[in-house]
Protein backbone atom coordinates (compact mmCIF):
# COMPACT_ATOMS: atom_id res chain seq x y z
CA UNK A 1 0.00 0.00 0.00
CA UNK A 2 1.19 3.91 -1.10
CA UNK A 3 0.43 6.38 1.22
CA UNK A 4 -0.36 8.41 -1.52
CA UNK A 5 -3.78 7.36 -3.07
CA UNK A 6 -2.60 7.81 -6.63
CA UNK A 7 0.98 5.99 -6.19
CA UNK A 8 -1.27 3.61 -4.45
CA UNK A 9 -3.79 3.03 -7.36
CA UNK A 10 -0.93 2.74 -9.93
CA UNK A 11 0.66 -0.11 -7.33
CA UNK A 12 -2.39 -2.10 -7.26
CA UNK A 13 -2.79 -2.49 -10.61
CA UNK A 14 0.82 -3.40 -11.16
CA UNK A 15 0.51 -6.01 -9.08
CA UNK A 16 -2.85 -6.84 -10.56
CA UNK A 17 -0.91 -6.83 -13.89
CA UNK A 18 1.83 -9.15 -12.16
CA UNK A 19 0.06 -11.81 -11.00
CA UNK A 20 -1.97 -11.91 -14.22
CA UNK A 21 1.13 -12.57 -15.95
CA UNK A 22 2.29 -15.07 -13.28
CA UNK A 23 -0.88 -17.08 -14.04
CA UNK A 24 0.45 -17.50 -17.25
CA UNK A 25 -2.74 -15.77 -19.18
CA UNK A 26 -0.42 -12.66 -20.37
CA UNK A 27 2.24 -13.28 -23.23
CA UNK A 28 6.16 -12.42 -22.92
CA UNK A 29 8.22 -11.59 -19.84
CA UNK A 30 6.68 -8.98 -17.84
CA UNK A 31 8.86 -7.19 -15.19
CA UNK A 32 7.78 -3.55 -13.52
CA UNK A 33 9.66 -1.00 -12.17
CA UNK A 34 7.42 2.08 -10.62
CA UNK A 35 8.26 4.90 -8.02
CA UNK A 36 6.30 5.63 -4.76
CA UNK A 37 6.81 8.65 -3.52
CA UNK A 38 7.04 9.49 0.13
CA UNK A 39 4.83 12.08 2.34
CA UNK A 40 8.37 12.90 4.02
CA UNK A 41 9.88 14.70 0.68
CA UNK A 42 12.85 11.95 1.13
CA UNK A 43 13.57 10.43 -2.50
CA UNK A 44 11.12 8.49 -3.52
CA UNK A 45 10.92 4.50 -3.17
CA UNK A 46 11.86 1.98 -6.22
CA UNK A 47 9.08 -0.91 -6.38
CA UNK A 48 10.68 -3.62 -8.71
CA UNK A 49 7.08 -6.75 -9.30
CA UNK A 50 8.90 -9.74 -10.92
CA UNK A 51 6.28 -12.72 -11.30
CA UNK A 52 7.08 -16.03 -10.50
CA UNK A 53 5.79 -18.10 -13.16
CA UNK A 54 3.95 -21.22 -11.86
CA UNK A 55 5.70 -24.06 -13.43
CA UNK A 56 5.74 -28.06 -12.72
CA UNK A 57 6.78 -29.40 -9.90
CA UNK A 58 5.42 -26.70 -7.69
CA UNK A 59 7.89 -24.01 -8.69
CA UNK A 60 7.42 -20.92 -7.13
CA UNK A 61 4.29 -22.07 -6.42
CA UNK A 62 2.47 -19.83 -3.38
CA UNK A 63 0.79 -21.93 -0.76
CA UNK A 64 -2.71 -21.47 -2.34
CA UNK A 65 -1.32 -23.05 -5.63
CA UNK A 66 -0.92 -19.94 -7.88
CA UNK A 67 1.40 -17.96 -9.19
CA UNK A 68 4.24 -15.93 -7.19
CA UNK A 69 5.36 -12.62 -6.75
CA UNK A 70 8.72 -10.94 -6.10
CA UNK A 71 8.03 -7.95 -4.71
CA UNK A 72 11.20 -5.65 -4.33
CA UNK A 73 11.10 -2.24 -2.50
CA UNK A 74 14.76 -0.50 -3.12
CA UNK A 75 15.29 2.77 -0.74
CA UNK A 76 18.08 4.98 -2.30
CA UNK A 77 18.48 6.66 1.02
CA UNK A 78 18.86 3.68 3.10
CA UNK A 79 21.77 2.58 0.55
CA UNK A 80 22.90 5.60 0.67
CA UNK A 81 23.61 5.64 4.34
CA UNK A 82 26.77 3.59 4.16
CA UNK A 83 28.29 6.07 1.75
CA UNK A 84 27.34 8.93 3.94
CA UNK A 85 29.34 7.62 6.84
CA UNK A 86 32.40 7.04 4.08
CA UNK A 87 32.46 10.35 3.35
CA UNK A 88 32.06 11.76 7.01
CA UNK A 89 35.13 9.93 7.82
CA UNK A 90 37.18 10.44 4.83
CA UNK A 91 36.26 14.33 4.50
CA UNK A 92 36.38 14.82 8.51
CA UNK A 93 32.26 16.44 7.99
CA UNK A 94 30.18 16.37 11.34
CA UNK A 95 27.21 14.22 11.46
CA UNK A 96 25.05 17.19 9.83
CA UNK A 97 27.19 18.12 6.79
CA UNK A 98 27.49 14.38 5.73
CA UNK A 99 23.75 14.00 6.39
CA UNK A 100 22.72 16.94 4.15
CA UNK A 101 25.38 15.60 1.34
CA UNK A 102 23.52 12.31 1.50
CA UNK A 103 20.44 14.39 0.73
CA UNK A 104 22.22 16.61 -1.78
CA UNK A 105 23.59 13.55 -3.25
CA UNK A 106 20.60 11.53 -3.47
CA UNK A 107 18.77 14.33 -5.79
CA UNK A 108 17.12 17.10 -3.40
CA UNK A 109 17.61 20.08 -3.72
CA UNK A 110 18.72 22.85 -0.87
CA UNK A 111 15.16 24.10 -0.33
CA UNK A 112 13.80 19.88 -0.65
CA UNK A 113 16.64 18.97 1.98
CA UNK A 114 15.93 21.35 4.36
CA UNK A 115 12.30 20.98 4.33
CA UNK A 116 12.76 16.97 4.56
CA UNK A 117 14.83 17.11 7.62
CA UNK A 118 13.28 20.16 9.39
CA UNK A 119 16.40 22.90 9.08
CA UNK A 120 15.71 25.88 7.55
CA UNK A 121 16.82 26.76 4.06
CA UNK A 122 19.78 29.39 5.01
CA UNK A 123 21.07 26.82 7.15
CA UNK A 124 21.19 24.06 5.02
CA UNK A 125 23.13 26.83 2.70
CA UNK A 126 25.71 27.27 5.67
CA UNK A 127 26.25 23.30 5.93
CA UNK A 128 26.40 23.49 1.87
CA UNK A 129 29.34 25.52 2.23
CA UNK A 130 31.41 23.84 4.76
CA UNK A 131 30.92 20.42 2.65
CA UNK A 132 32.37 22.23 -0.05
CA UNK A 133 35.24 23.76 1.87
CA UNK A 134 36.03 20.04 3.37
CA UNK A 135 35.60 18.19 0.02
CA UNK A 136 36.83 20.39 -2.71
CA UNK A 137 33.88 20.51 -4.28
CA UNK A 138 32.51 23.85 -5.88
CA UNK A 139 28.28 22.77 -7.15
CA UNK A 140 25.62 20.74 -5.73
CA UNK A 141 26.75 18.18 -8.33
CA UNK A 142 29.95 17.29 -6.15
CA UNK A 143 28.46 15.37 -3.64
CA UNK A 144 26.15 13.68 -6.32
CA UNK A 145 29.92 12.39 -7.86
CA UNK A 146 31.83 11.94 -4.28
CA UNK A 147 29.10 9.45 -3.28
CA UNK A 148 28.78 7.81 -7.12
CA UNK A 149 32.69 7.63 -6.88
CA UNK A 150 32.55 6.45 -2.88
CA UNK A 151 30.20 3.32 -3.63
CA UNK A 152 28.21 1.39 -0.72
CA UNK A 153 30.70 0.10 2.28
CA UNK A 154 30.91 -1.15 5.33
CA UNK A 155 32.42 1.36 7.10
CA UNK A 156 34.89 0.65 10.36
CA UNK A 157 34.94 1.98 13.61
Amino acid sequence: KATLPDHDGRLRKAIANAITCGTGKMDGRFEQSLSVQRPSGLPPLLVVLTPLVHAPYGLFESAEGGPGLLVQVIDAVAKLDLCVVSLRKGFGLTAAEARIAGLIGSGLTAPQAAKAIGLSANTVRTHLAHIFDKTGVRSQAGPVRLLGAIGPTIPSN
